[in-house]
């Protein structure tokens, strides 16, 4: 695997990068350049060395944002395959080999993606990336990084750039990292505009790497609203709503091994706005009645308490019911409820096209 250049942009958060370039040297060969474009206006996050052989520094007393330094890195690099690293992405055993073998097994693919796992709960955090009527979704998160449905290669609309792949020539011909995107979306800005160009995206399912997300020493939360508000006027016409076929791959295989009713209550615990569009496609494959909302305090709640959450009078009823949730692990526990609850049926969906019971959510 020669000709390959790894670019790494840094910001702050020197252990991270410490343990992700340690993971990097110890996963591939000597052959494959590794370049990490340190960029901090700050000069005390930036002035210090990396005593690597294979490792090459570029550095800039600026705060570049993401698509200019990985830009710059992309400038910079020999290599005419190219790899996106962030700085807080640790890399597995293997993981160049499974992304090399598949970006190079079609001409059709414009770029190739890891599978990423959450480095506290081991689960997968990223696995390609669709779009529901509002937003983006992760198809299959929170799931065992085993799980079948997270074990085969996958076709996917967007992917994320903490470990992808794609071609000098494809990158400059679609334009490189937007900058004015600077440090939101300019991942799946990127996979649209290959899309377009009539060229595939991809997860390598055995390309795998922890990333641990949000590590910058700087709070850059506050500007994402108007990021993202670019980001859609840009790109609405490149965009498709296709997390329906993720739902529909999710119900194959629970009905494959379960057997579902054919009436459900459904109790809405999420925090999105586009709920109707959710039970409206759930509803095609589990038919739903006597729909009722209680709305999420905030997105993505890590653990919600159902004995404290809900009326009573629904451990009594006979119909099965569907927990709509942002993440379905957020209903791992709530061993009260589920021994009080009469029916055995229950069914979890969450906004990640995540379809499983109850009962097994906490081995799922």
């Amino acid at each position: 695997m020669k000709n390959i250049s790894v670019i790494v942009p840094f910001h702050s958060n020197k252990r991270l990068l410490d343990i992700c370039l340690s993971t990097l040297t110890a996963t591939t060969s000597d052959e494959v350049e590794i370049i990490v474009v340190l960029n901090n206006a700050d000069p005390r996050q930036i002035d210090f060395d990396i005593n690597h052989p294979r490792i090459r520094v570029e550095r800039e007393y600026a705060n570049l944002g993401y698509s200019r330094a990985i830009n710059l890195g992309v400038k910079r690099a020999r290599g005419d395959l190219l790899v996106f690293c962030d700085s807080d992405t640790f890399l597995r055993k293997s993981w160049l080999e499974a992304l090399y073998n598949l970006h190079n097994s079609s001409r059709k693919i414009g770029l190739t993606s890891c599978k990423l796992i959450d480095p506290n709960s081991g689960r997968v955090i990223d696995y390609g990336m669709g779009l529901t009527k509002y937003n983006n979704a992760h198809p299959f998160k929170d799931r065992r990084i085993d799980h079948p449905l997270t074990c085969v290669d996958r076709r996917v609309q967007m992917a994320c750039s903490a470990c992808m792949m794609m071609s000098r020539d494809v990158f400059e011909r679609v334009g490189g990292m937007d900058t004015e995107l600077y440090n939101f979306y300019q991942d799946t800005d990127l996979c649209l505009r290959v899309n377009e160009a009539r060229l595939e995206c991809w997860i390598a399912a055995d390309a795998m790497a922890f990333h641990r997300g949000d590590s910058a020493q700087t709070n850059r939360s506050p500007y994402r609203a108007d990021v993202k508000g670019w980001y859609v006027a840009k790109n609405a016409h490149r965009m498709s709503v296709d997390m329906e076929r993720y739902y529909q791959e999710s119900y194959r295989f629970l009905a494959a091994k379960t057997d579902l009713d054919n009436r459900y209550l459904w109790v809405d615990l999420s925090s999105v706005a586009d709920r109707d569009w959710h039970r409206e496609v759930v509803g095609q494959v589990l038919p739903i009645i006597s729909p009722c909302e209680i709305p999420a305090k905030e997105r993505d709640e890590k653990a919600i308490e159902l004995i404290t959450q809900l009326d009573g009078a629904l451990l009594e009823t006979q119909n099965p019911i569907i927990y709509f949730v942002d993440r379905f692990i957020a209903l791992q526990g709530n061993a009260l409820w589920k021994r009080l609850r009469r029916h055995s049926g229950d069914v979890v969906v969450d906004r990640n096209a995540n379809i499983e019971m109850l009962n097994l959510v906490d081995q799922s």
